[in-house]
């Protein structure tokens, strides 16, 4: 019977590797056609010729044969994974000369930092008093005998996601083997289904293509990511809850006393009766089936990983404390000591380790809880700014996100009438909003929201593709067309700011000339954030930026009476090409403001013009007779 399977397969199996190495084939051809010279305020999107469209077409065509065998093959599906993860998070790295982000540069620089100095200084910023991920990646840097950062950080996109799949694939898996919807080999009639197999690799599959938000640079909070995924991964495995209870009894009773709320008792008893039906005797990743030494191993590695996310990372351990309790609170975690250990850790290294920083603004961080209105504001209406075309990216990205939420929360409720809702994956896909009251983030914090829940909506998304027993053509189907759909999405809303986040190999030339010009100390000054120093000399300089109505005004009598007045030793201001399209997209300047700021500078008798190529001027300001 194997045999006869293996050969009704063959045709579909060959088929899909086929379209594989074409759609490999069809990308690659696709990147020599690609050119950065003319985007416009829509970003990457513009510049993105047809042929990589099929290229995602024919493998999302592959991805779907290999949905529709019998018995899918796990290495092949694998494949086709990383292949997407290339084409999504490898298109830009392969097309782009350099690194993008302004902040890439400056976490490059306290990489170099820590080389130099061997150690971390608390005093300097903020980024100095979390230094785990710079730490490690200093000795990574080293280690593999690089000289800076800079010489593989472009690669970190893909790199990390294909990282991001290893626990997620284990999160579904150990959620799966607890229903008895996704049996290892469930039979209907004499045809095998595995349709537990099918919905995880659907789910990582859309999971990757809902992952716009752009945080998987070499960063913190790209790398934290991992280890918050990882740690709910070994709690689900070691630690859960073997029969729990839906809603805990303090709140039943409440619900019990205001009638009105009888309709979440009501769906609370059905999913505990879902809960109840379900079978644990799949794995021996259950608590009771732990030897005492085994659940003591448990609580060990969670509590190493813990510590590096607290010692690298601000938020990444708070939303992987707020997660946990809600696991501990609604019976999935069996042991109700590890939020109270996370609290601690946390607390531990703000009264230690980064007791300077959390001194200086505990006001901050005590003004912004509780503040969700503003908050909310502060990561959505006040990013709709500038440009027209900006705005369109910003609000595509909003509206792209809302959506995500919409369509996951539609395969909630279709889980639910099927009977097979997992409680577990909604508190991890729905926990992580509750961050938005703690504060605003600098303005990311629906961001990293959106980040945190990310793979638990794809896995209720996935849940729109399939009926109540097996995926249909008619589901596969739709999730090709939904793929290929959601392909210029991603893009759009990733990427959208491109013309302003790239950096032109001249710009960074610009920069070894500034500090080949400008000797230590010295103050270096520029227009706007929209700068790519900071990746070596980090501490060495003095860097500033002008107020953004002295540039629109072109009052350059107020910039030079703020930054003479500077310690240290000469002063340097650059003004790029990059900081003139940030103006561009985010601030409303008149017609001709920037030119005339230009203008203004190259006539002034303050300023010396010391270097100049296509992209970027420097200028040393003269000391007045």
């Amino acid at each position: 019977m194997n045999l006869i399977n293996h050969i009704k397969q063959r045709p579909k199996v060959t088929i899909s590797v086929v379209l594989l190495f074409l759609s490999l084939l069809t990308w690659s051809i696709s990147l020599q056609q690609i050119s950065l010279q003319g985007l416009n305020d829509l970003g990457l999107i513009v510049a993105l010729p047809l042929s990589i469209y099929f290229a995602f077409s024919f493998l999302a065509v592959g991805f779907v044969l290999i949905l529709s065998l019998e018995k899918p093959i796990i290495p092949l599906l694998m494949a086709f994974l990383v292949a997407e993860v290339f084409i999504l998070f490898g298109t830009a790295p392969m097309v782009q000369e350099t690194i993008r982000l302004p902040i890439q540069y400056k976490l490059i620089g306290i990489i170099d930092y820590v080389i130099v100095n061997g150690k971390f200084d608390p005093s300097i910023d903020a980024f100095h008093n979390w230094p785990g991920f710079f730490i490690l990646m200093g000795f990574v840097t080293e280690a593999l005998g690089f000289e800076s950062a800079l010489e593989y950080a472009k690669w970190s996109p893909v790199f990390i996601n294909i990282l991001y799949l290893f626990p997620v694939y284990l999160l579904f898996r150990n959620n799966a083997l607890r229903d008895n919807f996704y049996t290892f080999n469930e039979v209907e009639g004499n045809k095998e289904t595995n349709i537990w197999s099918r919905r995880i690799w659907v789910s990582l599959w859309l999971f990757l293509l809902i992952n716009w938000i752009g945080q998987d640079y070499l960063s913190p909070q790209g790398y934290n990511f991992f280890i918050y995924l990882t740690i709910l991964a070994v709690l689900q495995t070691g630690l859960k809850e073997r029969r729990p209870s839906f809603i805990p009894k303090e709140v039943r009773g409440f619900i019990r006393r205001n009638r009105w709320l009888n309709v979440f008792e009501s769906m609370s008893r059905r999913i505990q009766r879902m809960d109840s039906s379900r079978r644990f005797d799949l794995t021996n990743a259950t608590s009771e089936n732990l030897t005492p030494f085994q659940t003591s191993a448990v609580y060990v590695i969670v509590c190493v990983l813990f510590a590096a996310t607290v010692f690298s990372h601000q938020l990444t351990p708070v939303t992987n404390t707020i997660v946990v309790g809600f696991l501990v609170l609604f019976g999935r975690i069996r042991s109700r000591i590890f939020p109270l250990i996370m609290g601690v850790m946390i607390l531990a290294w703000l009264s230690f380790g980064a007791e300077r920083y959390f001194a200086g603004n505990i006001d901050t961080f005590v003004a912004a809880i509780g503040s969700v209105d503003d908050n909310f504001d502060a990561n959505v209406g006040g990013r709709i700014v500038g440009s027209l075309l900006h705005q369109i990216v910003v609000r595509f990205r909003v509206y792209f996100s809302v959506a995500v939420w919409f369509f996951a929360f539609l395969g909630m409720a279709k889980d639910y009438f099927y009977d097979r809702l997992s409680l577990h994956l909604i508190i991890l896909a729905g926990a992580p909003f509750a961050v938005i009251a703690l504060q605003s983030y600098g303005g990311e914090i629906m961001l990293r929201v959106f980040m945190f829940a990310s793979p638990f909506m794809a896995y209720f998304l996935a849940s729109l593709f399939f009926s109540k027993k097996r995926i249909t053509w008619i589901g596969l189907t739709a999730l090709y067309g939904i793929s290929v759909l959601l392909l210029p999405s991603f893009m759009l809303a990733r990427h959208g700011n491109e013309r302003m986040e790239y950096f032109p190999q001249a710009e960074i030339d610009a920069i070894d000339a500034l500090y080949e010009i400008a000797s230590p100390p010295a103050n270096l000054v520029s227009t706007n954030i929209m700068i790519p120093w900071r990746y070596r000399h980090y501490n060495d300089y003095k860097y500033l930026t002008l107020r953004s109505r002295w540039v629109a005004n072109s009052d350059i009598d107020s910039a030079v009476e703020a930054i003479e007045h500077q310690d240290g030793g000469s002063t340097y201001l650059i003004i790029s090409r990059n900081q003139e399209i940030m103006t561009e997209l985010y601030f409303n300047y008149e017609a001709g403001a920037w030119d005339n700021f230009e203008l203004t500078v190259a006539s002034s008798d303050r300023f010396d013009k010391v270097f100049e190529n296509e992209r970027a001027v420097i200028y040393e300001l003269v000391p007045e007779s």
